[in-house]
């Protein structure tokens, strides 16, 4: 496999670079804008062929010019939505302050003003304030103090990889490209490619995807299409080295539910379960899909979607109300870069940044 990233001043000038260098095969991770610029990043495999079963974007041609365009008209509209949300928020921020902040001193009040302006609840963002301006008061540095106070109500999970860890979540909310992601994050730290299996029986070409995220990162996949067959990838694969499952997404169907709780059973004590969620779902969706997570044993969480909504507020009012441990945060959709370990700093930064 090679991943490349390509930096250019438009979207057309970095997709001619990407293929006088990786050929009409690539294909195309992720697009993102940086100041000034455009970084495109793309992979083939060894043998030149981009992965089979995944859609390819045009790299030339009569239809490089118009990829070119759409790309850039969709960074734009993100980021135009991305500043319509900021404003809605801060109307909201100017609406429910009040209460319990009017006690707190003029850092504590900027303090919840951020925390809500995120997206953060208020029943949490003013007992964090409070705790901050406690910590300050005696002393501790602001940065210490909001992470300290923050981390009492939002945990972080610990560091390490589960030796098997099954993804759950609901549908659309990014569980086949955190596998990958997890996966490729193992190869570039030059460690044992984890092995795959793909378990999703729900979503049309679910395993093809995967497979061909298996191919371009040599990693040995297993089909899990009922309980007998999980059990046996799993005694086959386990052994060997680390193992990540993907599974159907959950949408609130008791029946989808029971189907894969059916197909996790023979294999529920030996497994780390992770919730994967996404920033742009709302507190209510998340709620609602909350009893069907703890029923199949998550004890920590993936927040995806980072770069779609600009906040992490509401996963966190969720986290701190279901008590579940955050353990990533995807931040955008490339492959390689974009799934960071989450800590207290990352909180402090995503809940609070202008």
């Amino acid at each position: 496999m090679r991943i490349r990233q390509f930096t250019a001043p438009s979207t057309a000038e970095a997709l001619r670079d990407l293929r006088a260098a990786l050929g009409e095969e690539a294909l195309v991770l992720s697009t993102h804008s940086e100041t000034g610029c455009v970084v495109i990043t793309a992979a083939v495999d060894e043998e030149g062929a981009a992965r089979p079963g995944l859609a390819r974007r045009p790299l030339g041609g009569e239809d490089g010019g118009r990829d070119a365009v759409q790309l850039d008209l969709a960074l734009i509209r993100t980021q135009l939505e991305q500043l319509g949300r900021r404003v809605h928020r801060m109307d909201r921020v100017l609406l429910d302050l009040g209460g319990d902040a009017a006690g707190l001193g003029p850092d504590a009040r900027e303090v919840v003003e951020r925390l809500l302006s995120r997206g953060l609840g208020a029943h949490l963002a003013q007992p964090v304030a409070a705790g901050f301006e406690r910590a300050v008061a005696a002393s501790q540095p602001h940065a210490d103090a909001l992470r300290a106070s923050l981390l009492q109500h939002v945990t972080v999970a610990p560091p390490g990889a589960p030796p098997v860890e099954v993804l759950v979540g609901p549908t659309g909310s990014g569980k086949t490209t955190t596998v990958a992601k997890l996966a490729a994050r193992a190869l570039l730290a030059g460690e044992p490619v984890p092995a795959l299996v793909a378990a999703d029986n729900q979503r049309i070409g679910a395993a093809d995807e995967l497979g061909a995220y298996a191919r371009l990162l040599g990693a040995e996949m297993r089909l899990a299409r009922d309980a007998q067959e999980m059990a046996d990838a799993l005694a086959a694969l386990a052994p060997r080295g680390r193992v990540l499952v993907d599974t159907a997404g959950l949408c609130g169907d008791p029946a989808t539910a029971a189907e894969l709780h059916a197909l996790l059973a023979p294999a529920r004590s030996d497994v780390t379960v992770t919730a994967v969620v996404s920033a742009t779902a709302s507190l209510r969706a998340l709620q609602r899909a909350w009893p069907q997570l703890d029923a199949l044993g998550a004890g920590r969480c993936v927040v995806t979607r980072l770069d779609e909504c600009d906040e992490l507020g509401t996963a966190c009012t969720w986290l701190a109300e279901a008590g579940l441990p955050l353990a990533w945060l995807g931040t955008g959709r490339r492959v390689v870069e974009d799934l960071v370990p989450a800590s207290g700093d990352d909180l402090v930064r995503w809940l609070t940044a202008a």
